[in-house]
């Protein structure tokens, strides 16, 4: 008789919590001798409560517990917003007006508790251990334990949160991976209380809930503030400090909670934090859950780690570091549409002044309107341009007495407490309504200084126009370092958008002097080179600047697709394409949106390119819709640039031209006088009532070294033009001298 003897390969995670919990029942059930480690003596009890939604609904029913998932159910449906005096101000229906079929709520302790009861008994537990050193070779990973002696294993995973201890002996330190984000977080068991909502304080910059938690109730404190200095996620002592200064002088019930954390022995406190990991693994040792990337405030992180510890198992079927990379490419793109949800959240939860308190609680009150408007067949879009009063009121709807706004838009309102409307473009993005051209920002248009620059931008923020657009060639790379000292901070705020394909310099070109790339080569070196320069690991939208007419656009767009498989890209735009061409690239990928020049002087863009992007749910973003400067009013001849602006070279700065040009400007300003709006403002509202005319969706990107600008283009949002002013504007192009450049040929327009 044979004898076969079957070798079961050895699994260590690190971190018992919800990642690690699924990691191992899933490695388990695939053959795997799991050891899990954990540094604290049990399961976490608290924490605020968390969602199982989308993929992580069919992770829990192959695993067999969605039935005791959904009987642990917080079931708490409203959502309370109180002042000082404990009044409530607003309330929101949380399950009618944010949640989806299928979606479950219930606290951390209980999804933990499930998950663990769930684990196999074969596995290994060791509470109150930790890893302290790996060694790796390419047979497997020599582990060392606090507890004892050290053990060799296949496949490391570190399950181990933010601050992953595997993540810093593997792959390096915590500060080469963690930013934080502005915001710290606090949880607290609430013992013996009986409320039944979801209950919010807040005062500037501060919050504080409670939450009955389908009876684990908690209280959550989250405030805005810089990165705290020798800031220790371990030290309660240091926490309790942080929080009660924090909070001094606040209202409601903040004193009596305050009391509690004095005393509490089970106290959760962090930063908010985004974690960037270039890659998920280093040979047998790979990263899930928050080891691998933070996500958000809105619970979406515990959903995602139990999808990508069910993608990791089932990933290792064979050799184990190409299983970790396969991983890798398929899970990063669900974890990176979800990274810029906590600018949202922080906006929401968390206003910064008391307007945006103000204006928060009224849009919360409204918010059961905006579902019923979509249930009477009100377009979500209608929000930004007619009164909610105006559409309620023409259906018969009843308006809540006391509501009013200074404008006539729901949008109008958000604005002011610093949060722009938004378009939805193609491929589901959605943006601001205005962006920020960052090529302002650089040489091209005289000397920059780049303090001024990068405060600029931050107000840009500041205000809601969260769509930056940069190019790797402006600047020559330097534009992309600037938004990287952005994103530092604030990536999550932002919906980056940058572009490869140019070589040289804007000067040369204008000049005639032009250089392309669109190999698949050349596209796979250009994303590294941006993510390097912008130091983050995703672009939103990653453009093909212009078309390089000896590479198939077939063969480009497939190299850009292949990057959002890769998950260093979410979405696909082009720049300066024919009618033709956009086809043949979305025969290829869904594209978001078309780059090219559209304004009141330049419209050859809506003959053919605009007309096919509305047809194929193609967004249009519209460079240069100021003219580069010219319909702003302020420039009359070449001596008004700078010596070294490249608008010199260009067709319409021409003394020969310069006449006629300025003659549409007077058209302009006699609108904005009528208007009393800025020539800007009147500018960048024709381009959005030519859009609506065509029918696409289009996001305008100005670009400016001043704040003051950024707000004075947003100005435009609220201004409603005229019919007898849209045909003034309209007849203003036949008058328009000289071509939009130097050679047409560069742009779609010299190529139809």
């Amino acid at each position: 008789m044979q004898l076969v003897l079957i070798f079961m390969r050895k699994a260590l995670i690190s971190g018992a919590g919800i990642a690690g919990a699924t990691a191992a029942y899933w490695l388990a059930k695939a053959g795997f001798q799991v050891t899990v480690v954990e540094h604290a003596q049990g399961i976490r009890s608290s924490g605020s409560p968390v969602d199982v939604r989308g993929s992580a609904v069919d992770v829990a029913e192959r695993m067999g517990i969605m039935a005791q998932i959904r009987a642990a159910d917080t079931c708490v449906r409203d959502m309370l917003f109180v002042n000082a005096r404990g009044h409530v101000v607003s309330r929101v229906n949380m399950r009618n007006n944010w949640a989806k079929p299928g979606e479950v709520e219930l606290s951390r302790g209980a999804l933990a508790a499930i998950l663990h009861e769930a684990v196999p008994d074969d596995v290994k537990f060791q509470f109150g251990d930790s890893v302290k050193a790996l060694t790796q070779d390419t047979d497997g990973v020599a582990a060392e334990f606090g507890s004892g002696p050290g053990r060799r294993f296949d496949v490391v995973i570190g399950a181990d949160g933010a601050h992953s201890g595997v993540r810093a002996l593997a792959f390096g330190p915590e500060t080469d991976y963690l930013k934080h984000l502005g915001v710290y977080v606090a949880t607290l068991p609430l013992d013996g209380e009986t409320g039944a909502d979801l209950v919010m304080y807040n005062t500037p910059g501060r919050a504080v809930a409670i939450h009955p938690a389908g009876g684990r109730p908690s209280a959550a404190f989250m405030f805005r503030a810089p990165q705290i200095p020798q800031f220790d996620h371990r030290d309660l002592d240091q926490h309790k400090r942080l929080l009660c200064d924090a909070y001094a002088g606040a209202g409601w019930r903040v004193p009596e909670l305050l009391d509690r954390v004095r005393a509490a022995d089970d106290l959760y406190f962090d930063s908010v934090s985004r974690i960037q990991v270039p890659t998920w693994s280093r040979g047998r040792i790979g990263l899930v859950g928050d080891a691998a990337s933070c996500v958000s405030l809105f619970g979406d992180g515990s959903g995602l780690a139990m999808t990508g510890a069910f993608t990791l198992a089932d990933s290792l079927n064979g050799d184990i570091p190409e299983g970790l990379r396969a991983y890798e490419a398929r899970h990063r793109p669900q974890r990176a549409a979800k990274e810029n949800s906590v600018a949202y959240a922080t906006s929401l939860l968390i206003p910064a002044t008391p307007t945006g308190i103000a204006v928060r609680n009224v849009a919360m009150h409204l918010m059961p309107l905006v579902t019923a408007a979509q249930r009477v067949g009100i377009p979500r879009g209608k929000w930004h341009t007619r009164s909610p009063e105006t559409e309620f009121r023409q259906r018969k709807c009843d308006w809540p007495a006391g509501i009013q706004f200074r404008g006539d838009s729901l949008g109008q309102a958000m604005t002011s407490a610093n949060s722009a409307p938004a378009v939805k473009l193609g491929d589901e993005l959605t943006v601001s309504a205005i962006g920020f051209g960052a090529m302002a920002l650089t040489p091209v248009y005289g000397e920059v200084d780049d303090v001024e620059s990068l405060a600029t931008l931050n107000r840009t923020l500041d205000l809601g126009v969260t769509f930056i657009d940069t190019a790797n060639i402006y600047g020559n790379g330097n534009n992309e370092k600037l938004i990287a000292k952005l994103l530092a901070d604030r990536r999550d705020e932002v919906t980056l958008a940058t572009k490869f394909g140019i070589q040289g310099n804007p000067a040369d070109r204008a000049a005639g002097q032009i250089g392309v790339r669109g190999d698949a080569a050349y596209v796979r070196q250009s994303i590294d080179e941006s993510l390097q320069r912008l130091q983050t690991d995703v672009v939103d939208l990653y453009y093909m600047h212009r078309r390089d007419v000896n590479v198939p656009i077939e063969e480009t767009v497939g190299a850009m697709a292949e990057l959002v498989a890769a998950g260093k890209v979410r979405h696909l735009g082009l720049s300066e394409v024919t009618a033709d061409e956009l086809r043949a690239a979305v025969a290829v990928h869904p594209i978001a949106a078309v780059q090219s020049e559209w304004s009141i002087w330049s419209r050859d863009v809506e003959r053919n390119v605009v007309p096919a992007a509305a047809e194929l749910g193609v967004g249009f973003v519209p460079y240069s819709p100021l003219g580069r400067g010219f319909l702003t009013g302020t420039i009359s001849s070449v001596a008004d640039l700078s010596p070294t602006d490249f608008r010199r070279k260009m067709p319409r700065y021409a003394e020969s031209a310069l006449d006629a040009n300025l003659a549409v400007v007077e058209l302009v300003k006699s609108v904005a006088a009528e208007q009393g709006a800025t020539p800007a403002q009147v500018a960048l509202a024709w381009l959005r009532y030519r859009a609506e005319a065509l029918g696409v969706a289009s996001v305008p990107i100005p670009g400016t070294r001043r704040a003051e600008r950024v707000e004075e283009n947003l100005g435009s949002l609220t201004v409603n033009l005229t019919p007898a002013q849209l045909d003034t504007l309209d007849a203003a192009a036949a008058s328009v001298s000289g071509h939009r450049f130097t050679d047409m040929s560069w742009v779609s327009g010299g190529r139809e």
